[in-house]
């Protein structure tokens, strides 16, 4: 795990937070002006790519996260 790996490096972790919940809404907040910018800014045979990139709602990005799949965590390491 991502802890395991971090226990093994000179840093001490101080906080480890998961923020899932909070990356879902945030994406949910900004999915239609990511959309709007992706189908103005980029040809139509990217739209899927960069939308998944972008974690648009419609993207397995999204999906991810908002299902469980995936994870987001916050940490503050010390040296």
């Amino acid at each position: 795990t991502l802890r395991n790996e971090l226990a093994k490096t000179k840093f001490v972790i101080i906080k480890q937070e998961d923020i899932t919940l909070q990356i879902v809404k945030a994406l949910e907040k900004d999915s239609l002006r990511r959309e709007d910018i992706i189908k103005r800014e980029m040809p139509k045979f990217m739209w899927k790519a960069v939308g998944d990139f972008a974690g648009t709602t419609s993207s397995n990005t999204y999906r991810s996260f908002a299902t469980g799949q995936n994870i987001y965590f916050f940490y503050v390491l010390q040296k």
